[in-house]
């Protein structure tokens, strides 16, 4: 089996040197068993039709954000707010009549940082939230 020598070099020299297979080698095999060489899965979850978001601002905040979301179907959509440590903090559920909203949520929560999650059915989104 051929091997390729491939040289990592910076601005002061070589720092490094390691054998590799020839890359050809790897493919014609797979050929030969008649198996891809890359395996592509058909039910990925990112397709165009179900792109889906939100954001948060002003992040940081103090006691109030505003939660634009797109993407999401009418009806309801999951919020939870978690501290650092993962302890639960407060749960809600709002009314999306559309599929791209904004939402306000008001809380009183000391500085730190805090994951939102919003979840409608199998659309799961988690945030970062730094309250100061």
């Amino acid at each position: 089996m051929k091997q390729i020598l491939i040289a990592c070099l910076t601005f002061s020299g070589i720092s490094g040197a390691f054998a590799q297979p020839e890359r050809k080698a790897i493919f014609r095999d797979s050929l030969e068993h008649g198996r891809p060489a890359v395996s592509i899965n058909k039910n990925d979850s990112t397709t165009a039709k179900e792109k889906y978001f939100a954001k948060l601002y002003p992040n940081p905040t103090r006691n109030k954000v505003q939660i634009a979301v797109k993407g999401f179907e009418p009806g309801y959509l999951q919020l939870k707010f978690y501290d650092a440590r993962g302890n639960k903090l407060r749960e809600e559920k709002r009314m999306l009549s559309s599929g791209e909203e904004a939402i306000t949520v008001m809380f009183l929560l000391q500085p730190g940082l805090y994951m939102l999650v919003l979840k409608q059915n199998k659309k799961l989104l988690k945030k970062s939230l730094v309250v100061q």
